[in-house]
């Protein structure tokens, strides 16, 4: 802050004012893209505690280990749940402890007082199937072309493998998970060949040029 003011101290710098405020700016942006990420981390870590359990589930010591990966997993949890839990408690603290009734906001006396909910119901419009709208119409049309894509390649890899896609991969043979690697395998391979005869032909024009 003090290089924000001129050696004299009576006039600021309104370059670097700018610099600040825009360093400022990107802080919460970064912060408010941050607020989404604890559930899909959450939701990362307990599937993965499924498929280790699932995978560890033939073992003696299934207990032991099921004991250990769920305290792992729920202290992982606590940790990401951690900072929200506190910003949420920040701003019941601050907004509804000590007020006036008339100064205490709406969110304040819910059965599960949470701030940042009230903020985006109250003011983003954010809620259950809140997005489906008629004015929402040029969105999905636009979003059309890979939703189907996509919807069909699920249909597709289902009917083809409905075994694995029902259960989840959990219920996946060694064979099937060979033969995706053979897959990929080839693939790479395949991709290697044509590369390379691309380059071969490119030199070859070359030389026939020269």
């Amino acid at each position: 802050m003090l290089f924000l003011v001129s050696e004299d101290c009576t006039t600021f710098y309104l370059e670097k004012i700018i610099c600040l405020f825009f360093f400022l700016l990107s802080l919460v942006v970064q912060g408010l893209m941050g607020c989404s990420m604890p559930a899909i981390s959450v939701f990362r870590l307990c599937t993965e505690l499924i498929m280790h359990c699932f995978k560890t589930r033939m073992l003696l010591l299934f207990c032991q280990l099921a004991l250990q990966i769920v305290f792992v997993g729920a202290l992982r949890s606590a940790c990401i749940f951690a900072p929200f839990v506190a910003f949420q408690a920040y701003g019941y603290y601050n907004m509804c402890v000590g007020r006036f009734p008339d100064e205490i906001r709406p969110w304040c006396n819910a059965r599960v007082p949470l701030l940042y909910n009230y903020i985006q119901s109250h003011y983003w419009g954010v809620g259950f199937l809140t997005y489906f709208q008629l004015k929402q119409l040029p969105n999905f049309l636009l979003a059309s072309p890979i939703l189907s894509l996509a919807f069909f390649s699920v249909v597709h890899y289902a009917k083809s493998r409905p075994q694995i896609f029902f259960s989840l991969g959990f219920d996946t043979t060694i064979e099937e998970k060979s033969r995706g690697v053979v897959f990929l395998s080839e693939d790479h391979s395949r991709f290697k060949a044509t590369d390379s005869v691309e380059k071969s032909s490119v030199r070859a024009e070359g030389g026939g040029k020269t």
